[in-house]
């Protein structure tokens, strides 16, 4: 019942993209959340069914041409409407043409410029930033999905980011719905219902049901604090209503209840996502009529339906074949990984074991660790920047102000925690409007994105007293260099502690008549 689920999804992203929705929640990323709970489902089915430990090149391959074909098809068509048609203004440069043949890039359209259609600031196919969130899942899920450990950290830490956003305490669009440090507990959460529900393996069943249900009361006690301090609205919530509603709906519709086409809505759903907005600027374009109509609706229905329905019988059609040799190639890889597995799990272990590859992980961690510290706390680097006397204007009242040396809006803003000083002493007080230091006698300073506004300590103009003034600002590392720390640090710890097991496996295996130790889980 998953595939007609998606395609209901899919329908349901239509119409929020038409500008049908409930009140103040959004069907769009109700039904987006969704998705990524039934991907986590679709994973941990992969992984147990057809691709056992050993074969996880087998299963990007598979995840590839279950995803590329098909998307590269619809790009294609996209691309040739919107440049064959104008609309938009579609330019193409060389960093919107790598995002879009590589996918991942686009989602972070919010950081850099990856918008083809110039007008209206979007891609070819404005809703693959969510595929490419999906990439980026598939890419680390199968390392993370069989440690308990790791599904356990990295799901309550993801939980906490979701739970800050929903109470606004962070950006809500970026880690509560668009960015997968956000977002990760959900995926998680579908492969562990995967195990609870289908999976044959015993072990682990109750730490499943204690994480599915930690995940789903910690999600709802993150909305319940936001509506009792008057943030909920502030802090996005439907996403968080997605999975309130996703996780049972999953869960009630699991593969145990089986309707005839389940299998071809599932096929049908990914072709819907992906082109139904290229259509809805073509009837838009085509008939000069209103989008949120119920005529716009239907022909937009059908005719995703008609083109995803030529895409599954023509592209995945084919691609089915190939799919099917690879996870019959995963079986008969893993028969004979299981001969060799004793002497490469050795190999490896050595390699793990040696000084040089440790320290270069500790390396690698740590300046992770101290990249987001730094983005995120603002020390220990900071600059100094002296304020020129002719940069220095008056603003009436004995009030001064300048220009800030950074223009750029970052999530944690900078300016909240400039400083600043007079002729290299401890900084002046600072109060958290232009209004106040209005109001203010002497030696205060407030800041905003661009400006600095002050009054000096004895009351005197800066221009003419003689004083050097300076301002001491955090120096922030470039967003990609803070996502890239994250990523790192998502990566090392299922690293971490599959080179753990791995090392409890082999000495286990080396002494055959041994007790496995207790460290070994």
């Amino acid at each position: 019942m998953h595939g007609y689920l998606r395609l209901v999804l899919a329908f349901g992203v239509l119409a929020y993209h038409l500008g049908y929705g409930v009140g103040a929640l959004h069907l769009g990323p109700i039904c987006v959340v969704v998705f990524y709970i039934l991907s986590g489902y679709v994973v941990a089915k992969l992984l147990d069914r057809f691709f056992p430990p050993g074969t996880l090149w087998l299963f990007y391959k598979e995840r590839f041409l279950r995803i590329y074909p098909v998307y590269a098809l619809l790009l294609l068509v996209s691309a040739v409407f919107f440049f064959g048609a104008g609309i938009g203004q579609p330019e193409a440069t060389a960093l919107n043409v790598f995002a879009h043949i590589t996918v991942v890039p686009l989602n972070y359209f919010m950081f850099w410029d990856v918008a083809v259609l110039r007008s209206i600031n979007l891609s070819l196919l404005p809703t693959a930033w969510s595929l490419a969130l999906e990439i980026q899942a598939f890419m680390i899920l199968p390392l993370i999905l069989r440690s308990s450990v790791a599904k356990g950290l990295l799901g309550m830490i993801s939980l906490v980011i979701f739970g800050l956003s929903v109470n606004a305490v962070i950006d809500p669009n970026l880690w509560g719905y668009r960015l997968l440090p956000g977002v990760l507990f959900m995926f998680l959460a579908g492969g562990v219902l995967y195990k609870v529900l289908e999976s044959h393996a015993a072990d682990g069943a109750i730490f499943a049901k204690f994480y599915l249900l930690t995940s789903w009361l910690g999600v709802l006690a993150s909305c319940l604090v936001a509506w009792s301090i008057g943030r909920f609205q502030l802090g996005l919530p439907s996403p968080a209503l997605g999975f309130l509603l996703g996780l049972p709906l999953a869960w009630i519709t699991t593969n145990k209840i089986r309707l005839p086409g389940g299998a071809m809505a599932g096929q049908l759903s990914y072709g819907v996502f992906l082109i139904h907005m290229p259509l809805i600027y073509a009837y838009s374009f085509y008939f000069k009529a209103e989008v949120k109509s119920l005529t716009c609706l239907v022909a937009v229905s059908i005719a995703s339906l008609i083109v995803s329905w030529l895409v599954v019988t023509t592209i995945e059609r084919m691609v089915w074949k190939w799919r099917r040799s690879i996870t019959n190639s995963a079986a008969s890889h893993s028969r004979v990984r299981s001969a060799e597995q004793s002497v490469e799990a050795r190999s490896q272990l050595r390699f793990a074991s040696s000084w040089p590859f440790r320290l270069a992980l500790s390396l690698v961690a740590l300046g992770s660790v101290f990249a987001i510290f730094q983005a995120r706390v603002g020390y220990p680097l900071v600059r100094t920047s002296p304020i020129p006397v002719n940069a220095i204007s008056q603003s009436g009242d004995g009030v001064f102000s300048a220009s800030l040396p950074f223009t750029k809006h970052r999530p944690n803003p900078v300016h909240l925690r400039t400083r600043l000083i007079e002729n290299g002493r401890s900084p002046m007080e600072r109060v958290w409007s232009s209004s106040e230091v209005r109001r203010s006698t002497e030696g205060v300073y407030s800041t905003s994105r661009s400006q600095v506004w002050f009054k000096t300590s004895d009351g005197t103009d800066p221009r003419t007293n003689g004083r050097a003034y300076a301002l001491v600002f955090p120096l922030v590392p470039p967003l990609w260099l803070e996502i890239g720390g994250w990523i790192v640090i998502v990566i090392l710890v299922p690293l971490s502690v599959s080179i753990g097991r791995r090392q409890c496996s082999v000495a286990s295996d080396s002494r055959p008549h041994a007790v496995p130790s207790a460290t070994c889980g």
